[in-house]
């Protein structure tokens, strides 16, 4: 998979992680963006709230016009939302990140993926949950 980098860990619905001290950097693989196009995430985010892992915070919207669910791959309280009008297909792992979450659950780490599992999971498997 070019593009992604062994660093980062992977969420089951095609989200990528970045760790930085004990904060979660969140975007979409170019699984998502490569088959999507451009994408922009819409969500109304309670700042206030510890989300859990698994749990929908909002939708990707497709340049097509589909609207897909996004969930939040990491228990933690949402710090920053990537508000330009739309994620940069060209560098999801970059300036295509969409959230930032301060984790509550440093377990949560150890139960993403690897870049190798992600390969291995999503490689044998053409349709997924953003079909």
């Amino acid at each position: 998979m070019s593009g992604t980098l062994s660093t980062l860990k992977y969420y089951s619905c095609h989200e990528w992680v970045r760790i930085l001290a004990s904060f979660a950097i969140v975007g979409v693989t170019e699984f998502v963006s490569g088959l999507k196009g451009s994408i922009k995430l819409s969500c109304d985010v309670d700042y206030n709230k510890v989300y859990v892992p698994g749990e929908q915070i909002g939708t990707l919207e497709t340049q097509d016009g589909e609207v897909l669910p996004f969930y939040i791959p990491v228990s933690g309280y949402i710090v920053g939302v990537n508000n330009h009008p739309s994620i940069d297909t060209g560098n999801p792992y970059g300036d295509g990140w969409l959230l930032i979450v301060k984790i509550m659950e440093e377990s949560d780490i150890a139960k993403l993926m690897t870049e190798s599992e992600y390969d291995k999971t999503f490689k044998r498997t053409p349709m997924f949950a953003y079909a």
